[in-house]
């Protein structure tokens, strides 16, 4: 009996101890409660504005500016247009010209619209699983800090550099460095993004803002 009560204690601090270990921090709840109203912010949002940006000695040489707008319904329709300006290849004698380039396409359903040239030019496309262009995880930080102020939540941080791909949804990314992020949540709702980070091999600073919306849209040929 007496060994019987033995293995029973023993069998109890183990529960204890495994119950301690899996318990979260405060620090880690509002971090998961940060990931969460991003996964449904996701779901939500129905349109952003994003512009990135080139910098050499703090000249600005390459931008892009792209709006989307996606509308939820029986068929998912969204509505992507980008404008493009970058230093030409044409050098002068008064050094490089700046060039601009358009496009733009509309989908619904599995079809695709290239509208960038006045008539419509139709191709499949695959509709994505997930619209946001970044994923969180505790793991891909060196450090971060949560803030919260009123109904303003403000994640900022440093990704390591073995899991920028990760963090770009697993995009092929080489030469990034110093990838400082900043993401912010307005009454629970994802509305800011912002992206910093140097090249490797250009030494450019590059820069990425996007701003999200939950204004109904409505998307059309």
């Amino acid at each position: 009996m007496k060994k019987l009560w033995i293995l029973v204690l023993c069998f109890s601090v183990v529960l204890l101890v495994g119950c301690k270990k899996n318990k979260k921090s405060k620090a880690e709840k509002a971090f998961d409660s940060f990931v969460n109203h991003i996964a449904d912010s996701e779901q939500t949002f129905t349109s952003y504005t994003e512009q990135d940006r080139i910098q050499d000695n703090g000249n600005v040489v390459y931008s892009q500016d792209i709006a989307f707008q996606i509308e939820r319904g029986e068929q998912i329709k969204t509505s992507w247009s980008q404008t493009v300006t970058k230093l030409s290849e044409n050098v002068t004698e008064n050094g490089g010209q700046f060039e601009t380039t358009k496009s733009s396409y509309i989908t619904i359903g599995d079809k695709k619209y290239d509208t960038s040239y006045g008539a419509s030019t139709e191709s499949r496309f695959e509709v994505p699983k997930y619209f946001l262009t970044f994923t969180l995880n505790r793991s891909f930080f060196d450090n971060y800090e949560l803030k919260t102020e009123d109904k303003k939540t403000t994640l900022a941080g440093t990704v390591k550099a073995d899991y920028v791909n990760s963090f770009f949804l697993g995009k092929n990314l080489s030469g990034i460095y110093e990838l400082k992020v900043e993401i912010v949540l307005n009454d629970s709702k994802l509305t800011d993004f912002t992206a910093t980070y140097l090249s490797v091999r250009t030494g450019t600073d590059n820069s990425i803002h996007v701003l999200y919306g939950y204004d109904p849209v409505s998307i059309s040929l």
